[in-house]
């Protein structure tokens, strides 16, 4: 089980969030995924991350928790299933800019999930 961290980078003149991973990224069952901000960013805070379920599973079990920004892909995803096919979920990061905290935008990136 690997630790993937997914660090925020800033933000484009589009008002989208720029990852590490492009918004897009591979894990396993088991792996955890941490996110964090880069200093200069831009941004203040990370309030939640929030799976749309696209492809109807629970991809993080427990869901992200808001305090620590880290999530655990569900050990028991593909259990049960003989040959697995890679799930592809979208998910939602709440956050907030050091310009306008008062205001939380949402930036919606994807985790596939390979067997």
């Amino acid at each position: 089980m690997a630790n993937h961290n997914i660090i925020i980078e800033g933000i484009d003149k589009d008002g989208n969030l720029k990852l590490s991973d492009k918004g897009k990224h591979k894990v396993k069952p088991g792996d955890t995924v941490t996110w964090e901000i880069k200093k200069g960013s831009g941004i203040a805070s990370i309030i939640s991350i929030v799976e749309k379920s696209i492809s109807k599973s629970n991809v993080f079990e427990p869901d992200p928790a808001p305090t620590v920004i880290k999530g655990t892909v569900n050990k028991d995803l593909f259990k049960g299933i003989k040959k697995p096919k890679p799930i592809q979920e979208s998910y939602s990061i709440i956050f907030t800019t050091i310009e306008n905290p008062g205001n939380p935008l949402c930036f919606d990136p994807t985790i596939q999930v390979n067997s």
